[in-house]
């Protein structure tokens, strides 16, 4: 499961790294630093899930922790799209940090995170 949710995030990010031969040089650092805390937050978030107590066997505990590791991934696009420059600047609450969208997402990683370890 945890090589499958890793391909996943992976994955997620080649579209981005197709982009980058016609960035320029500047652009192009600032998008691999995004692009390298991404990974390190999705790995966070793949760490998480292998470390907490879900317990086996129960549909909704695999349904909570693919909820969570979807939704840390979400939280870890939107940092991304906050480190990484364009020319085209995403809308104003995309790149407001910690607005409610960001509140949103955290609640239901935790949430998916009680549940699974809980059921």
């Amino acid at each position: 499961m945890e090589l499958g949710i890793l391909a996943v995030v992976l994955a997620a990010g080649l579209g981005a790294l197709s982009q980058v031969h016609r960035m320029s040089k500047a652009s192009r650092r600032q998008f691999f630093v995004a692009f390298a805390a991404y990974l390190v937050f999705a790995a966070c978030g793949v760490a998480a899930v292998v470390m907490l107590p879900f317990r086996p066997g129960s549909n909704v505990v695999a349904a909570a922790a693919v909820v969570f590791i979807l939704d840390w991934s979400m939280l870890a696009m939107l940092w991304a799209a906050r480190l990484a420059q364009r020319s085209e600047a995403p809308t104003g609450w995309v790149l407001k940090p910690w607005s409610v969208l960001d509140w949103v997402l955290i609640a239901i990683a935790i949430g998916a995170a009680g549940l699974g370890s809980l059921w």
